[in-house]
């Protein structure tokens, strides 16, 4: 059984185009920009061409078997002829006549089979090449599958540096803020300070006015009034602090 029977329906041309159709599929797939969904679907995609890949493979090794066989028949063919020849040599004339018609149809047979080979050979190279050509989209696919894996873990790295980097700032932009209402805190408590000590200077100062006035208008009690009337009869010699000798003498004098 060929290869083209084993698969029945399928022309040589299509199985051709089917096989080249997958490949180029393959090769527009861009690994940086799949998804996981995407990924998943590759590997599917690389399980089905990897079974293709087995079967093709079955049937092209049986079709080189056939071929082997093919070839074997026609080896055992020639030798065949090859000793009908021999005993021809020794032969008499009606036995050489039977053999002549052996050998002939034998190179009938040859002939036949050598058509077959020829078939067989044209079928087992078609069959390789379709082979190849999803063995190379296996490959592709398989190679396509370990881009795009090493691409989504670097694209992983890439946002949790990318998240590490924003959370940093995110931080760092917080720490600012609040360094920033800190400063403005304590230039208002700085504010608020000046202008309770400007404040306490204007009461005291209120207050130290208001004494000195109270001061002015103070009626002062009858012993401050004794001492200004003393110190001012000291100062006219009206002093009335003089001991009693002092002040018997004094009188003694005035009476002369």
């Amino acid at each position: 059984m060929s290869f083209l029977s084993f698969f029945g329906f399928y022309s040589k041309q299509k199985m051709n185009d089917v096989a080249k159709d997958v490949t180029q599929k393959i090769v527009s797939i861009d690994p940086e920009g799949a998804t996981e969904a995407q990924l998943d679907m590759m590997m599917s995609k690389l399980h089905e061409i990897s079974k293709n890949v087995s079967k093709y493979r079955r049937a092209y090794e049986k079709d080189l078997q056939e071929t082997e066989e093919w070839k074997e028949r026609l080896h055992n063919t020639i030798s065949a002829i090859e000793l009908l020849e021999s005993d021809l040599e020794s032969s008499s004339d009606s036995e050489a006549e039977k053999i002549g018609r052996a050998i002939d149809k034998l190179l009938d047979e040859v002939e036949k089979i050598e058509g077959e080979i020829a078939r067989e050979e044209s079928e087992d190279i078609e069959a390789k090449e379709i082979l190849e050509e999803f063995e190379k989209a296996e490959k592709e696919l398989a190679t396509k599958i370990k881009e795009t894996r090493e691409s989504m873990r670097k694209l992983s790295q890439d946002i949790e540096r990318a998240k590490h980097k924003r959370d940093r700032a995110a931080e760092k932009l917080k720490g600012e803020k609040e360094r920033a209402g800190l400063t403005h805190s304590i230039d208002s408590l700085s504010l608020a300070n000046d202008y309770m000590k400007a404040e306490l200077q204007q009461l005291q100062e209120e207050e130290d006015a208001l004494k000195s006035q109270t001061e002015l208008f103070k009626e002062h009690p009858a012993e401050e009034s004794d001492l200004v009337a003393s110190a001012l009869s000291r100062v006219e010699g009206k002093s009335h602090t003089l001991s009693r000798a002092e002040r018997l003498a004094q009188l003694r004098k005035n009476r002369g």
